[in-house]
Formats: structure tokens, C-alpha cells, sequence
């Protein structure tokens, strides 16, 4: 049987493997959005010529905009690309199908240079919107294709990975419940600090240690010996719940009990 320190060292292992594979998504990412910015950027030559800054992310394009009154770039509006949910499906060609132009409304009072300036420069985005959405969209979509491919690996291998350590999860719970439950059984747990543990469905008593005594003939009833943890008082709770006892206390291992184990169960 493994112990719980030779699935942790494995699941240690398989989380390299995932932060490895993650990182190689953030470089795919980054790869993407630069590789956007440089396709997209010439439609909007005339916004940049004006002091736009432009910032091209997979999901929108977004338009700010110096403003004397803030030490930032003031937003202006902002097109954001409707992504197709079916584009993992392998008829789907496009991931995205369409543009929203989002923008805030105000109201200008004397002559606000500024916002003069942004309703015209929204008036000249909603021609391109107007006129140029198709081709914004083939270029935002033959870009984001010509990167599915090695998405497609990628995800692939991260959710073997995901699945190899939500299995090693699996394992390594089932036998710290194993664990818990024979160290009940025997000399008991004693915790780093107090917790509450519910011994019925009215009474959640703060503890330092527990055991089990008195087992019923289906070993799903016993007697709860425990120590509060202020105090040295010592008391005890007839007819508690084997599985839910031993599920709590999983709960808190191996963070905060003492003196936990690393050896095999007992057969």
C-alpha cells in the first residue's frame, strides 16, 4: 500500500508538470495578443495619430486616452469581440463572430475639449464598426486560428494532468480518513490547537484531543472521549457518528494534528 508521503512526492511531481504547461499557455498568450496587436493596430492608425494608446487583448480592444485631470489614461470606449462558445467543436472555424462597441455616456458642459474629442473619435470607430467588422473579424480569427492547433495539445495534456492529481487527491484522502480513523481508534488525536468538532447536530464543542471508545456491533456508533480546549477538562459523548467524527478530523489533517505518521496502515 503507499503511504501518504509517496502519493504527495507524486502529486508534487505532476504540479511541476502543470506549472510547466501553464507557462507555456502564458507564453502561447502573450504570443497571441502581441501577434493582435501588430495585425490589428494599422485600421486604427488615425485614433494613435490623435494620442489614443490602444491595447489589443484576445477578448476586446480597448481605448484610452490622456486626460489633464487624471495621471492615467482615461478610458474612451471600447470594442469588445463576441467569442463563439462552439469554436472548440472541430466544424466551428471562427472564435469569434461579432463586435460590441461599449461606451460611457455623459454629459458636456462649455467646451470640455476632452469629451469633444472622445465623441468624435467615437463617431469615426462606429464607421470602422460599421464598415470594417468583417475584416477586423478575419484577422482576429485567422490570427487566433493559426495558434488552435498547439491549444489543442496543450489542453489536452493539462487535463491528464489535472485528472493524475485529482485522482492522487483521491487516494491521499482516502487514506488519511484511514489514518485518522485507526489513530481514533487507538491512543486518539490530539490537535496543535483548539477546534470544534460537532459531536451531534446541537452541540460543536471547541477540543484540544479526541478518541473513540465503545464502539457499536456496526462500528458506526461510539463514545467520544475528548479534552475542551480550554482547561483540562476531560468529557465524553455517547452515540456519535463513527464516519462523520472521522471526516471532521480528516478535514484538519495532517495541518493541524500532532505527531502525524508516515508508515503503512496496518493490514
Amino acid at each position: 500500500m503507499d503511504t501518504i508521503k509517496v502519493l504527495q512526492e507524486e502529486r508534487a511531481i505532476w504540479f511541476d508538470k502543470k506549472a510547466e504547461l501553464q507557462e507555456a499557455s502564458n507564453k502561447i498568450g502573450a504570443t497571441e495578443q502581441a501577434l493582435l496587436q501588430n495585425n490589428l493596430l494599422p485600421i486604427f492608425s488615425d485614433f494613435i495619430e490623435q494620442g489614443v494608446k490602444i491595447e489589443v487583448r484576445r477578448g476586446g480592444i480597448y481605448f484610452t486616452m490622456d486626460h489633464p485631470d487624471y495621471t492615467y489614461g482615461k478610458e474612451l470606449f471600447t470594442l469588445y469581440l463576441q467569442e463563439n462558445w462552439h469554436y472548440a467543436d472541430d466544424d466551428v472555424q471562427s472564435a469569434f463572430k461579432g463586435l460590441d462597441l461599449s461606451y460611457y455616456s455623459t454629459q458636456t458642459k462649455g467646451d470640455n475639449v476632452w469629451e469633444l474629442l472622445r465623441l468624435f473619435l467615437l463617431g469615426e470607430l462606429a464607421g470602422i464598426v460599421r464598415w470594417k467588422q468583417v475584416e477586423i473579424l478575419d484577422i482576429v480569427n485567422e490570427t487566433v486560428k493559426s495558434f488552435k492547433e498547439e491549444r489543442d495539445r496543450l489542453y489536452e495534456q493539462m487535463n491528464l494532468v489535472g485528472k493524475a492529481i485529482n485522482d492522487l487527491d483521491i487516494k491521499i484522502r482516502q487514506l488519511e480518513k484511514k489514518r485518522v480513523e485507526f489513530e481514533l481508534k487507538g491512543d486518539g488525536i490530539e490537535f496543535t490547537k483548539g477546534l470544534e468538532v460537532q459531536m451531534k447536530y446541537n452541540y460543536t464543542p471547541r477540543i484540544q484531543s479526541i478518541k473513540l471508545i465503545d464502539f457499536s456491533k456496526s462500528q458506526k456508533k461510539a463514545t467520544a472521549v475528548f479534552q475542551f480546549a480550554h482547561g483540562s477538562l476531560t468529557s465524553r459523548e455517547e452515540n456519535v457518528s463513527v464516519e462523520s467524527i472521522v471526516d471532521q478530523v480528516a478535514h484538519y489533517y495532517p495541518n493541524y494534528v500532532k505527531d502525524t505518521k508516515e508508515e503503512l496502515l496496518p493490514s
